[in-house]
């Protein structure tokens, strides 16, 4: 009739051939249509948590997500409708600790529970929130770094045996903060260079629309450093014991020069490295 009912499932995603000799008292479970779901339109964001895919994106302020351990099917029931009342849009998503982080931009909530009990979503923050998902990254043994409209914070404690908590690290960089044209933070980006135990993050500051300058925390000894007037649209971490840092300048860039080589070579444009005292222009 019009039943139908779990027969087999094709491991190889390639045999285009199958014998069926079960009878029907052998059959799986009933296939019901509300069981899944198209995955979800303009997605820009998303993360894995607890074997499940969480996707959000710019044109509303849902997060859905998928059945456990089948990232393609999103049964319609599986939503949060985080629009309360902070309309700004979702920024960003990060799985931490036994919680997934959803940043707003005046926001910020936590998912937690499983999929065999189900997932629930609560409010930790309306007063702070992310404006640029590429500056989220987790600093090993110390927490989420995020910015936010109004500085640069630190996200701790998403295990569900510690308070979850929160606070401004860039408190003494007013003036430097102040310089930055969050128009464009879109554009920034982030990165952590291991090897010299520090985040970075590329700004674009004052008028200009591309990233200029980088502000490096040394989240060992908890300082800062900031360098201006260089020109970075990309920033990647070698995935091997040397822990090089590259960064790439846009292909329409002017001319400029790592900062910690500015006093043994003339400006240079392109992409360079960075790996303790070993910085070389390629």
């Amino acid at each position: 009739g019009r039943e139908f009912f779990f027969l087999a499932e094709v491991q190889d995603n390639v045999t285009t051939l199958y014998s069926d000799i079960k009878s029907d008292v052998e059959l799986g479970s009933l296939f019901l249509a509300e069981d899944l779901g198209d995955f979800p339109r303009n997605t820009t964001m998303m993360a894995v948590y607890k074997n499940t895919l969480f996707c959000a994106g710019e044109l509303n302020e849902e997060l859905r997500y998928s059945a456990p351990m089948n990232p393609e099917v999103f049964p319609i029931d599986n939503v949060f409708n985080l629009s309360d009342n902070q309309t700004s849009l979702i920024t960003g998503l990060v799985a931490t600790g036994d919680s997934l982080v959803v940043f707003k931009h005046r926001a910020i909530y936590l998912v937690k529970g499983n999929p065999v009990n189900g997932f629930f979503a609560q409010t930790l923050t309306t007063d702070i929130g992310c404006v640029s998902n590429q500056s989220i990254k987790e600093v090993p043994g110390v927490g989420v770094v995020f910015l936010s409209l109004d500085g640069i914070y630190l996200l701790e404690g998403t295990y569900s045996d510690k308070p979850t908590t929160f606070f401004k690290l860039s408190q003494g960089l007013r003036e430097t903060f102040n310089r930055i044209n969050l128009s464009y933070a879109e554009k920034f980006r982030s990165i952590i260079n291991h090897s010299e135990r520090e985040y970075i993050l590329s700004v674009c500051f004052d008028q200009s629309d591309t990233p200029n300058a980088l502000l490096k925390f040394h989240y060992e000894i908890g300082s800062w450093s900031v360098y201006t007037d260089l020109l970075i649209s990309g920033l990647v971490e070698v995935q091997d014991h040397r822990s090089y840092v590259y960064f790439a300048g846009p292909d329409d860039s002017s001319f400029f020069t790592p900062p910690e080589i500015e006093d043994r070579v003339p400006p240079c444009k392109g992409i360079y490295l960075l790996g303790g005292s070993n910085t070389s222009n390629i």
